[in-house]
């Protein structure tokens, strides 16, 4: 695997997360591990990085996370709006997607390698068809 993440476009110095691997990605996430390691701030300030806040994000970050234990009460939920909110007008670090994956690969369930691999490294996964064919 490389160590700079590959784009659709290889100029741009910031990948952005399409909805479909976001989808992914946060189905995936050990969100009682981000907020018992205090690392869920963190977290979120990487994944409104490497969206480029894209406003969709939230409403599907609060659907994933609601699946899990302590999370899906109303101040729950505000907890993740107020955090992503705070990095709204906020200059983006450059190296988000690339936390984002580190925390993929070792968290307590890490993803296995491949699909870390086609979420952060393969433009040519194709996101939405393996949701349609995971969800058939």
């Amino acid at each position: 695997m490389s160590d700079r993440f590959q784009t659709r476009d290889p100029a741009l110095p910031i990948i952005l997360l399409d909805m479909g691997r976001l989808s992914i990605m946060l189905s995936c996430i050990d969100a009682p591990h981000l907020k018992e390691s205090g690392s869920l701030r963190d977290f979120i300030g990487d994944l409104h990085a490497a969206t480029g806040g894209n406003q969709a994000v939230l409403p599907l970050l609060i659907d994933r996370f609601d699946q899990w234990p302590g999370f899906g009460s109303k101040k729950q939920d505000a907890e993740l709006t107020t955090l992503w909110t705070a990095f709204d007008g906020k200059a983006p670090e450059s190296d988000a997607a690339m936390k984002l994956k580190s925390y993929c690969s070792t968290q307590p369930w890490p993803l296995p390698e491949t699909m870390v691999h086609a979420l952060f490294d393969d433009p040519s996964f194709d996101a939405i068809a393996y949701l349609d064919w995971h969800n058939s």
